[in-house]
């Protein structure tokens, strides 16, 4: 035995000597994964980073879309020591690993691998997209909210593959599609919770030590397990834009974890912990609601007067803020409630709102409010409330602070469903109201007033209903239930139905003056998604077309124009009040705008042929504008006419024709086509505009001729609206009499 014991570690190392002489490196640990080069602005350099277990010899190699072959570059590494992972008891271990990054200079699509430089062997790989130039680049966004436990967060990531669905092709729903349809990940904070040794018995490469107290949040290994691994076919492709939550600072080992932090995100400023970026015509501001603590050297009054200088200096036509602690919230976890004052009388410690919490809304909230930020995201409270367009500085605790008033039309500038607030408001019976009208809300920021809150901490696990107070009743916040009564053992609580417990992750979508979010949840009875909220920002274009080639007149009609024999449409036109046409064609070779003040009319028989361009737009002659797609009337069934996923009409991208609905005996059957995927709603409407019937519900269709029916037995004798929609924007009726 002793010579065996001898030789073993001769015959080890000459094993990992053969090894290496064939130029094999072990798998990454982690990565590659994009950065911001330089300052962390966007522009067309990018950092390239991964890690290996071992001291490796590695290179990248690149192309772009264009070039034939690739070029190389060896890499050097940096040694560094992780603990893997923490352990409050210390007892963890301390490891080498070996982290390596570059920079490329991108201005195409460019394909990069990083490989094993001795025998070329490919470890990873990505794509590189430049940076939008262009303001009418569109730009999408994957907004997550506290996903950091990984299991919920994977549920979510499978709800949002599911609704993005097979975009590259492939056959599967999954992570690759995410990444073929995401520009950015934003993260709000809270990205990595407690990740124990035993989640990966090959943490250290010699060593395992299995804690029972691990806890390290916001840390390297944590980062790994619930960011690193799970997003690996996503952070190959696209930047990870995060902010800093408490969980990234306040459940620390010696300080490691938030120091781990800044070593993985090296573009954000470890004195600040705030930054921004302009992306495409988009102002991108990420803000550190944790900077009350004395890691940072900067503090609230440094960040107050930087995003003040900031938001002055921005040009960008749309502005987002995001941070981890909400501003304006009302859900159900003690001391995350901003309607609570903490000067009442009766109120204890537990009832007062949180010191980060606080310090955002006295010192940052005004801020974004006087700077009229168009959407705020925040995370910390783990379920989902998003308001309406709201203008004004309101702060429970700041006797200067107007309370928030729904029927103040200088508070509230918007419900994004043309007063259906009203209606659920004088309801008597919120059990039968229609809270899918909110779902698809669309907003117009007037002269560029307002903004949106969203708070969307749910992106991996929810809060327990166990409560002080009432919750889910602030005014400011859209509907989703009708209100009930909670029971616990502080006694009976109101839930007002403000806010949807549900785990989910956002789409944010921003074309030109449109700007889209879309909250994707995880539906547990389908093992997959559920769109529970949608909504629309649209800042209209005010200013006349200067293109149009004649005199702003009331109101035009057209009707046998652009046939064989008749007389070609006019490029432009433009009128006070309407235009509207009729059995009239736009040819392969035109370029047709419409622009009326109140709304575009398309009657039967107006054709767009394959190849052109039309398009319309409700903007005013002069100076005030009105409502988009006020009235985009559909008469005399069945017509068809192209839309973009702009929402405007267009050329060559997707028509439908209908509804074509009739009354036969009891029946009511609607028949509609579809030349491209469109989420459909029909619904069944009584003189009030009050859904009285759902016979499609937000239903995700492919091209097609469909038809469908409803039997009307149950409804009463008298007249009725069949209402028809198209990706939730466009919405179509047609008068029904019920005899």
């Amino acid at each position: 035995m002793k010579q065996l014991f001898l030789y073993f570690p001769i015959l080890f190392f000459l094993a990992f000597i053969q090894l290496d002489a064939y130029g094999q490196c072990d798998d990454l640990m982690r990565g590659p994964y994009l950065l911001p080069s330089g300052n962390g602005q966007a522009s067309n350099a990018f950092n390239v980073h991964w890690r290996t277990r071992f001291d490796e010899n590695m290179k990248i190699c690149y192309r772009s879309v264009s070039d034939p072959g690739f070029t190389c570059l060896n890499v050097s590494n940096i040694r560094n020591r992780r603990y893997l992972p923490y352990d409050y008891a210390d007892e963890y271990k301390r490891c080498f690993v070996y982290d390596y990054d570059t920079t490329l200079i991108v201005n195409s699509t460019t394909y990069y691998e990083v490989r094993c430089a001795d025998d070329n062997e490919v470890k990873g790989s990505g794509k590189i997209e430049p940076y939008p130039t262009d303001a009418d680049d569109a730009i999408t966004a994957w907004v997550i909210g506290d996903g950091g436990y990984r299991l919920g967060f994977e549920d979510c990531s499978k709800a949002y593959a599911d609704f993005l669905g097979d975009i590259n092709g492939d056959g599967m729903m999954d992570k690759k599609d995410i990444s073929d349809n995401t520009d950015l990940v934003i993260m709000l904070g809270d990205n990595a919770y407690n990740t124990q040794a035993n989640d990966d018995d090959n943490t250290c490469n010699y060593t395992y030590v299995n804690c029972s107290s691990c806890a390290a949040d916001g840390g390297d290994y944590a980062y790994k397990h619930s960011v690193f691994d799970p997003l690996k076919d996503i952070l190959n492709n696209s930047i990870l834009w995060t902010t800093i939550g408490n969980h990234e600072l306040d459940y620390e080992l010696k300080y490691e974890n938030i120091e781990e932090f800044f070593r993985i995100f090296p573009n954000i400023d470890p004195n600040t912990g705030y930054y921004s970026y302009d992306y495409g015509n988009a102002h991108f501001v990420c803000l550190n609601s944790e900077i009350l603590d004395v890691t940072f050297a900067a503090d609230v009054s440094t960040m107050k007067n930087w995003l003040i200088n900031d938001l002055s200096q921005n040009n960008k036509e749309w502005t987002v803020v995001f941070f981890h602690h909400p501003v304006h919230a009302a859900g159900p976890r003690y001391q995350r409630n901003t309607l609570m004052s903490d000067e009442g009388v009766n109120h204890n410690h537990l009832l007062k709102i949180e010191g980060d919490m606080r310090i955002m809304i006295d010192s940052i909230l005004q801020v974004l409010d006087d700077h009229d930020v168009d959407l705020v995201l925040t995370g910390h409270n783990h379920h989902y409330e998003r308001s309406f367009l709201i203008d004004g500085y309101h702060n429970v605790n700041d006797p200067s602070s107007p309370a928030f008033d729904p029927d103040d039309p200088t508070m509230l500038l918007d419900d994004g469903c043309q007063n259906c607030l009203d209606v659920y408001e004088a309801s008597s019976n919120k059990n039968t109201f229609n809270y899918e009208a909110f779902n698809n809300s669309y907003f117009i920021k007037e002269q560029n007033k307002g903004t949106i809150y969203v708070v969307m901490g749910a992106s991996s696990k929810l809060d327990n209903y166990n409560t002080y107070f009432d919750f889910y009743n602030h005014p400011m916040m859209r509907p989703f239930t009708p209100p009930s009564t909670y029971f616990n053992s502080n006694g009976s609580k109101q839930n007002g139905g403000r806010g949807l417990h549900e785990k989910g992750t956002a789409r944010l979508t921003i074309l030109e003056n449109k700007l889209s979010f879309e909250y994707v949840a995880y539906d547990e009875n389908s093992d997959s998604y559920v769109v529970r909220d949608r909504f629309i920002m649209f800042k209209p274009d005010t200013s006349p077309n200067p293109n149009a080639n004649q005199e702003c007149v009331e109101e035009v009609h057209y009707d046998g124009y652009g046939g064989d024999n008749d007389p070609a449409l006019p490029d432009n036109t433009m009128a006070e009040n309407k235009v509207t046409a009729t059995g009239s064609n736009v040819g392969s070779s035109q370029d047709i705008m419409f622009q009326a003040g109140n709304y575009v009319e398309l009657q039967s028989m107006f054709n767009v042929e394959l190849g052109a361009e039309f398009s319309a737009q409700i903007a005013p002659c002069i100076s005030t504008s009105k409502l988009p797609y006020d009235h985009i009337e559909i008469a005399n069934m069945p017509v068809k006419y192209r839309i973009n996923n702009d929402h405007r009409i267009t050329k060559d991208t997707y028509s439908f024709s209908g509804p074509e609905s009739k009354l036969i005996y009891d029946k009511v059957y609607v028949q509609y086509e579809l030349d491209a995927s469109s989420y459909t709603s029909i619904y069944i409407l009584n003189m009030n505009q009050e859904i009285v019937a759902t016979i499609v519900s937000d239903q995700q269709q492919s091209p097609g001729l469909y038809s469908t029916q409803f039997e009307t037995g149950e409804l009463p004798i008298g007249d009725y609206e069949i209402q028809i929609c198209f990706n939730n924007v466009l919405c179509n009726t047609q008068s029904l009499t019920i005899e």
